[in-house]
């Protein structure tokens, strides 16, 4: 996108375009920014047609242009994996569902067991014995889960039948819960889940950060975080006063205190323990690599990152990458101007045409088509999750069959039933 800027304020001013590449292996021993700088300062170049995000530090021996870009992070990460189908037969319903249905059928089982046997002992000395009535109760009650009906007689005694009833109307709404949300487990396939926050990214044991070592947002991990963030960042509109907010933050004082705890000294210690996941020279297949290949989340502008994807993306069919929602991190980005250049005022009026008339968005979508479709965050997810039932979600259908073992039991009182 910076080619396209240049060329369009060369083909305005009608000037001869020239770039001046820079040492790499400078770049490799330095970074960029330092070289591309010194560049600069050298004389060498009237612009620096790079996405700077502006410092303190930088503001010493450059200007900057309005922002080109603001933006929020994200967090590049591998496109996830589906999820297992192997436990999909237990996956509808939760494990604390799972434990209270388990016993509540043994609960019933030995309940209704337990009427007919006492019952039977009352009026027929021949009564079969205990366990075979468990078992012949056990199956009656097999067969209502699974559907395949059956039997019990008008002469059997109200408590029993009204114990049993309440079971079978439990049983509708649990097998019907089950075979449906069993039906989309293993018809819709489901992702595992992606990191969104940086707060579960210092959770995970998985996966580590990779970030541009040049960037404030790192330094901001490996030294300090900002105690007092200058507001006026994101007020920067309308781009008429931006200069005057410049000259403002210029004699701005930030205070920093260094992180003790929580994720910023998680990502801090992984940093400095892995210098490998430490991108310098920002160099992009560098930080492709990092998460294709050391499985590492980078934490980079929704623009580097949309390039990123949309490079690999070049080259594989399949969504190999993909990004978190938008991280409460913003940045701007600008180009880099010599200091008090008569110039300077002339290019920022272009840009904000350039800005106004939608021409950095048009030229930015042709650098990132179809990215979207590899994207898990906000409402352009491709697959959503489906949740297993929760003891709230049943909790009604627990409720009547408890109704129901109640009401047997009073009953068998009012009959006369002895236990």
């Amino acid at each position: 996108m910076c080619n396209d800027i240049l060329i369009w304020l060369c083909e305005y001013y009608h000037m001869r375009l020239v770039y001046i590449p820079a040492n790499l292996t400078k770049i490799k021993k330095f970074g960029i920014i330092p070289v591309v700088i010194r560049q600069l300062l050298n004389k060498e170049v009237d612009i620096i047609p790079y996405a700077f995000a502006p410092t303190p530090e930088l503001w010493k021996d450059v200007d900057f242009s309005i922002p080109l870009l603001i933006e929020h992070y994200h967090l590049l990460q591998q496109y996830p994996k589906q999820e297992s189908r192997l436990t999909a037969i237990i996956r509808p319903f939760s494990l604390t569902v799972w434990i209270l249905f388990v016993t509540s059928f043994v609960v019933m089982a030995i309940f209704i067991a337990l009427i007919t046997y006492y019952d039977l002992k009352r009026t027929d000395c021949k009564s079969k014995s205990l366990m075979n009535i468990v078992n012949r109760h056990v199956i009656y009650m097999l067969t209502v889960i699974t559907g395949q009906g059956n039997h019990l007689s008008s002469k059997e005694k109200f408590s029993l039948r009204l114990a049993v009833g309440l079971w079978c109307l439990t049983m509708i709404v649990l097998v019907n819960a089950y075979s449906g949300t069993l039906t989309s487990y293993l018809t819709v396939p489901k992702l595992e889940p992606i990191v969104n926050t940086l707060a579960e990214l210092s959770l995970r044991t998985n996966t580590e950060i990779t970030s541009d070592f040049e960037k404030e947002s790192t330094q901001m991990f490996l030294v300090s975080y900002f105690k007092t963030t200058p507001i006026w960042i994101f007020d920067v509109f309308p781009l008429l006063y931006f200069e005057r907010k410049i000259k403002k933050w210029k004699e701005l004082f930030v205070e920093y205190e260094k992180a003790t705890s929580g994720p910023y000294k998680t990502f801090g210690d992984s940093l400095r323990n892995n210098p490998q996941l430490l991108v310098k020279g920002g160099n992009i297949n560098e930080g492709i690599k990092n998460v294709l290949e050391r499985n590492a989340t980078y934490f980079m502008s929704r623009i580097a990152l949309q390039y990123m994807m949309a490079k690999d993306m070049q080259t594989h069919s399949d969504c190999r990458l993909t990004a978190s929602d938008p991280i409460p991190y913003m940045d701007y980005f600008s180009a880099g101007l010599p200091q008090g250049s008569r110039h300077n005022r002339i290019i920022n009026h272009d840009f904000q045409y350039l800005w106004e008339n939608g021409l950095l968005n048009h030229w930015l979508k042709t650098y990132t088509p179809n990215v979207d479709k590899c994207m898990m965050h906000s409402k352009n997810k491709p697959n959503g999750r489906i949740t297993a039932f929760t003891l709230v979600d049943l909790s009604s259908a627990f409720a009547f069959l408890s109704i129901g073992i109640g009401m047997s039991v009073l009953g068998l009182v009012a009959s006369g039933s002895s236990l």
